[in-house]
């Protein structure tokens, strides 16, 4: 898999869930589901592996230092 596909983009995270923008937003901001990779300013992504993790149930809230 090639580094670029390895993320994505919010577009395709809400398909994924079948949820929309904002859903997804509250449920990052709860520490329900992985934070966004934050690329620049507006540029966001996710890591595949993070959302298959959470998909799969094995995804956990990481500890606050």
């Amino acid at each position: 898999m090639t580094a670029e596909k390895q993320l994505l983009k919010v577009t395709e995270v809400t398909k994924i869930l079948n949820v929309s923008r904002t859903t997804l937003h509250r449920m990052t901001a709860a520490g329900k589901f992985p934070r966004a990779i934050e690329l620049g300013p507006q540029a966001r992504r996710w890591r595949v592996s993070d959302v298959q993790a959470w998909l799969d149930g094995t995804w956990r809230t990481p500890k606050s230092a």
